[in-house]
Parts: C-alpha cells; structure tokens; sequence
C-alpha cells in the first residue's frame, strides 16, 4: 500500500547549473535528502559536486551521488572508474546508494542492435557499481525513455535489482503528489519504485537554491523505505504504480481493487481483463460494457485509494506486517 503522505520523504537533486546553494535553508524548508550530480560520461566532473555534498551532509540531509551514464556510446568500465573515483573521495559523507540515469543517448534512429548493446553496457555498468561501492546503485530514468529497449529485444532483467527511481511529471508548477491517490507510471519490466522525481526545472522557487525556474523535486513514499535506502534498515516491499492509460497499469488497478480473481499484470489486453472491468463496472453500480471511461476511471482510483485507506487502518495494529506492495 502507499504510505500517507505524512510518511513521505521529500528531497531534491542538483547540479553545477543551479548556482551556489544555502544548504542549511534547504534543510530548515523540510527537505531530508539530496542527489547530487558527480560525474558524466559525457561533460565530465560537475564544478560544484565537492561543494554540494559536504554541504549538504552538513546541514543533517542525506546524502548520494547520480551518474549520468552514456552507456553504448562509452565503455562500462570508463564510466565505472570515473564515478567510483569520485565516490571513493566523498564517501565518508555519502550516506544513499551511487545512482545511475539512464537517459541518454536518444533513442531515436537507434537501430535494435545498438539498443541491445547499450543495455548490456548498462547492466555491467550497474555490476562494477555495485561492486565498487559495495550496494545495489539505483537506477534513474523516465517511462517513455526504456520502453524502447524491450521492444528491441534487450535484457534489463539484470537492472531489476536496482531501486527505480522514476522521472514522471503528471502537472506543472509547484503541486506535490498526494501518495494515497498518485503514482506515477512505471515502464516494463518494472512494477515497483522507490523515489519519483514529480517535478523539474521550471517548478517553481525553492528556499536555498538561487536558480529562477526552480529546482528537480523527489520524493520517497515512505520513512521505510528511506531508511532501507539510506542503509540504516532492512528493504521493505516497495510501492506499485499504476496508470490508466496503459493495459499494464488497468491490470495493476483492477488488482488494486479486488480482481477474483487477479489478473497476470502481463500489459496484455484480452478477455480476462476486459471480464475484469466488467465485473468491478457491475460492482461499482456503471453499466457493465468493459469500456474504461471516465466514470469507470474515476471509481477504480476511488475504490483503490479506499482499500489503501483500509489496510493503512489495520497495518496501524501490526507495524512489523505493512505490505507496501500492495
């Protein structure tokens, strides 16, 4: 289930181009944690990382490094060597796994060879991180960005691993996801996250940063899984994600209200799942014609929300048995 917002973690991740940063103002605005940009393949040593981390670390926030990867257009093992030296430098004040974005080359006129390769770089790339550091890195990146790579046949299997930390920005300005109802959309083969990056640039000021159009905005669902990250606790099971708009993400929401019985979450359309919407239409009191419209979109979010709302009630007896998968 997703944790209330209450329970949530915010925090943001920086880079060279927002300018010099009063830390101890971002730390006394709420923010508890902070990705900030080390190394990539393509430009190199960002200015301020030095200055980012150990002020950050300073003013009590938890700390990490992200990569940007070039992976299929640069070899694994330059990238590794390059953020783990960096890593090793700074690690006394690291307290959050090194993360790798995955967004780049553009997709675009790749050919499926070229995908396939790119995603082999990635996968060992991910490997000598983790070996290097000695945690599982969390891997950044966007729902239209990995669809590509499945449909050329690559293996991301390997990166599944990897926490996701998912770039999905629903709305513009300065509107925080509500956890209870939001998610944001994930790409397959994932169907779980860790950290949501809802907002960008262009979201609007924030205490601390000089920079005018505003700053990347994250959050974690909940203080379990914060912890867990932050090597301070056991891995919970991490929230699913699910999106209306796509076969995938109907499945995961049918399931979310009470499918019998529940459907393979597989994005396959077909009779079970049209079935599926029929039978929560009829329950729901809509005309039962196995078309999601927007009555039927508005009572599956209602209806997943309040089961959240009720397993939220009875985890409050059993703190130990939260399923956050659920």
């Amino acid at each position: 289930m997703h944790q209330p917002v209450s329970e949530s973690v915010h925090g943001l991740d920086v880079w060279e181009g927002y300018g010099p940063i009063d830390w101890a103002a971002v730390a006394r605005s709420g923010v508890r944690f902070v990705y900030v940009r080390g190394t990539s393949a393509e430009t190199g040593l960002d200015k301020r990382v030095r200055e980012n981390v150990r002020g950050a670390r300073a003013a009590g926030l938890d700390v990490g490094l992200y990569h940007v990867t070039w992976c299929g257009r640069s070899m694994p093992n330059a990238e590794a060597t390059h953020a783990l030296k960096l890593w090793r430098e700074l690690r006394e004040f690291l307290t959050l796994p090194l993360a790798l974005d995955f967004e780049s080359p553009p997709t675009k006129g790749r050919s499926p060879e070229q995908l396939r390769a790119q995603a082999a770089s990635l996968c060992s790339l991910a490997t000598m991180i983790e070996a290097g550091t000695g945690r599982t890195p969390v891997l950044y990146s966007y729902p239209s960005y990995v669809p590509a790579f499945p449909a050329a046949g690559a293996d991301l299997s390997p990166l599944l691993r990897c926490p996701l930390w998912i770039a999905h920005y629903k709305r513009p300005g300065l509107w925080e996801p509500a956890l209870d109802v939001d998610a944001p959309s994930l790409p397959a083969p994932w169907s779980s996250w860790a950290i949501w990056q809802y907002a960008a640039d262009g979201s609007g000021p924030h205490a601390g940063i000089p920079a005018k159009g505003g700053v990347d905005r994250n959050v974690i669902p909940s203080v379990a899984i914060f912890e867990a990250l932050a090597g301070r606790a056991a891995w919970p099971a991490l929230p699913r994600a699910f999106d209306l708009g796509t076969t995938v993400g109907l499945q995961r929401a049918l399931n979310a209200a009470g499918a019998s019985p529940p459907l393979k979450e597989d994005g396959i359309p077909g009779a079970k799942t049209t079935a599926a919407v029929k039978a929560f239409q009829a329950r729901a009191g809509l005309t039962a014609d196995g078309i999601v419209g927007p009555k039927t979109r508005a009572a599956l979010k209602a209806a997943t929300h309040i089961r959240r709302v009720l397993k939220r009630r009875e985890a409050a007896f059993d703190l130990q048995s939260w399923d956050l998968s659920q």
